[in-house]
């Protein structure tokens, strides 16, 4: 990034650029470049402004983590364009307060993220990166690659983050209550929940009740100004009656099975064409928001929905009973996205994974197996996951191709679900872009970005 970056700031006319690079190559130059950049480029002419905004229009992706200053601070080296979607993943140490940390989240949203960006993610007690830090050392003319990093419960607080720009989708958080959720219910000695649970539960106790929203959409809420007065039944009504219909719902659960089969049987049912992926948090909070409003956090079901243009699809890979089996499979699902990917002319963005907490060392023989199985086949694309209680994705019948899923979703166990983040290889210019470094009308393709 820093070389680009030089590059761009010492040539500084974008017209020469153009023609030591090409468009292809100056395109690829500025999708290096972070937020602050772009701003400082779009402030020295025209041009400038109009070859920044092209660069925002490429779909973008990047992870990062640490404690919530590092976050802060390797979000603005990394940043390029203004995130559609944020997940987020913590883990508290030994002596944290849970409380206390949550307000200072709320204030990092409040003051770091866009009004628009919508925040979806948990307490997961465990954090799986592959991302690129800021001080990490590449070998000399080696393509820069990924660092791998897997903490379970330590002993202080670290927080993950994957943000996601995608100029062509839209999307919407959600925090559904489960009806009778007490306030600020997170003792590990609540009532536990169980496959044969979800069989006996009375069909009311699926829609949540109306008390339980406070400021809005969820539990409680920490910082943001007041939100409109929302049930949480409204929220799940809204969730399964959008327009246009979400191609994409990330769920990220903290009942561990209590209504989330039945919830996740209803968006399914909802969009059947949707690509559902998600798990269950074991730290047993989930926290979102939306826009404007403030951060709801507690029990409940958290989902984001994201519709138009939004390149995610799901893969399942599932535990057989054969440790050897269960590792091959990974591998073939992630070989066989690659080559379908090259098929269509796409690359693998990024990714989402939610792998079962048995899938760890006891497993494997060392942790992260299903994440270090992503960085071998897609070394330059961030990913975030975390150990969960319970895997949501598309349910796969052994020997049926897994990459690219969608429908069919369900809650599993002792399986791998990766989402994985698809887009074009190569970027088509738009009309504006080509209007100024082709033809030379850079102030009527300066007027058509505005």
């Amino acid at each position: 990034m820093a070389t680009a970056t030089a590059v761009v700031q010492s040539l500084g006319a974008m017209v020469f650029l153009s023609d030591y690079l090409g468009v292809d190559g100056l395109l690829d130059t500025l999708s290096y470049t972070n937020a602050v950049t772009l701003a400082r480029i779009a402030c020295t002419s025209c041009m400038g402004a109009v070859a920044a905004h092209e660069a925002q229009q490429r779909p973008a992706l990047c992870v990062v983590k640490g404690n919530l200053e590092t976050v802060k601070a390797e979000l603005r080296e990394q940043l390029a364009a203004k995130p559609t979607v944020v997940f987020v993943q913590y883990s508290l140490g030994h002596n944290e307060d849970e409380d206390e940390f949550e307000a200072e989240l709320a204030n990092f949203m409040d003051q770091k993220l866009p009004p628009s960006t919508q925040v979806l993610g948990g307490s997961t007690m465990s954090l799986q990166c592959a991302w690129f830090p800021k001080n990490a050392a590449n070998s000399k003319g080696v393509a820069r690659q990924t660092t791998l990093d897997c903490r379970n419960r330590f002993e202080r607080c670290e927080v993950a983050l994957l943000a996601a720009t995608f100029p062509e989708a839209k999307a919407r958080a959600y925090h559904v209550m489960p009806k009778g959720a007490a306030k600020n219910n997170t003792s590990e000695s609540d009532e536990e929940y169980s496959y044969s649970d979800m069989e006996d539960e009375d069909e009311e106790n699926l829609l949540p009740d109306e008390t339980q929203a406070k400021g809005g959409y969820g539990q409680t809420t920490k910082g943001g100004p007041p939100a409109a007065k929302t049930s949480s039944e409204d929220q799940l009504n809204e969730l399964l009656n959008l327009e246009p219909a979400p191609k994409v719902v990330v769920v990220y659960d903290a009942d561990r099975g209590s209504t989330t089969a039945r919830v996740i049987s209803k968006i399914q049912e909802a969009y059947p064409e949707a690509a559902i992926v998600g798990g269950v948090v074991m730290g047993r909070r989930v926290v979102a928001k939306r826009g404007q409003g403030a951060l709801s956090n507690g029990r409940g079901v958290g989902a984001l929905a994201i519709s138009g243009n939004a390149p995610l699809f799901a893969m399942t890979c599932p535990f057989t009973g054969c440790v050897k089996t269960a590792e091959k499979t990974v591998a073939t699902c992630m070989k066989s996205a690659a080559e379908m990917a090259a098929e269509k002319c796409q690359s693998i963005l990024g990714a989402l994974l939610f792998t079962c907490n048995a899938r760890g060392s006891h497993m494997f023989g060392r942790d992260a197996k299903d994440a270090a199985l992503f960085k071998a086949q897609f070394p330059r694309a961030p990913l975030m996951g975390f150990y969960a209680a319970g895997e949501i994705g598309p349910q796969v019948e052994d020997g049926a191709e897994h990459a690219f899923l969608r429908g069919n979703a369900c809650l599993q166990g002792f399986t791998a679900v990766f989402g994985l983040f698809l887009v074009p290889s190569k970027h088509m210019p738009s009309a504006a872009f080509q209007r100024a470094m082709l033809h030379g009308e850079v102030q009527e393709a300066f007027a058509d970005t505005r």
